[in-house]
């Protein structure tokens, strides 16, 4: 009877575990790795978070453009992202790097310039980083706030391919 009533508990111990009150841990939200679960304090920035922020166009025009000149995806990644941001203004290029008027162009006052010319050319990365983040003189607006700073540099990789290719065609 000891044994047969053991063996009803042990069973019943068992059974239990089955229940769903066991089961809480299943169905809380999943965090990534390295993800914590608070939220950070005010204010507070991670170390290296700020390696790549720019405040002003004059601190702009001393960057060099990270990607790698064998990385032949930062130009196609570059392309499209100039088709939506750019083009418009500055026209659309062909595989000579000839330049064809935007919508803007055709319609505006003053259209965007041509940026795969000599002058632009000879002009540091950093310069084209800090007009697409920051704006341009007068008309060209800053682009900064909705690209990253990947993205900004995959566009300067484009130009400067752009550059090449009009330069190996003239």
């Amino acid at each position: 009877m000891k044994r047969a009533l053991l063996a009803l508990s042990l069973l019943i111990a068992t059974d239990a575990l089955a229940l769903p009150f066991n089961s809480d841990m299943v169905n809380m939200p999943s965090l990534s790795s390295g993800q914590i679960s608070r939220s950070l304090p005010e204010d507070s920035v991670a170390i290296g978070s700020l390696a790549d922020r720019v405040e002003s166009k004059d601190e702009a025009l001393n960057l060099k453009n990270p990607n790698d000149s064998h990385d032949k995806e930062a130009p196609l990644r570059g392309e499209r992202l100039f088709r939506v941001n750019c083009m418009p203004c500055h026209g659309s290029y062909d595989e000579k790097a000839v330049n064809t008027p935007g919508e803007v162009a055709k319609r505006a006052i003053m259209a965007g310039p041509d940026i795969a010319n000599e002058y632009y050319a000879t002009k540091p990365d950093g310069l084209f980083y800090g007009t697409i983040h920051f704006g341009g003189l007068a008309v060209m607006p800053r682009v900064g706030w909705k690209i990253s700073p990947q993205e900004t540099w995959d566009i300067v990789s484009y130009i400067r391919e752009l550059q090449q290719a009009r330069k190996k065609n003239s």
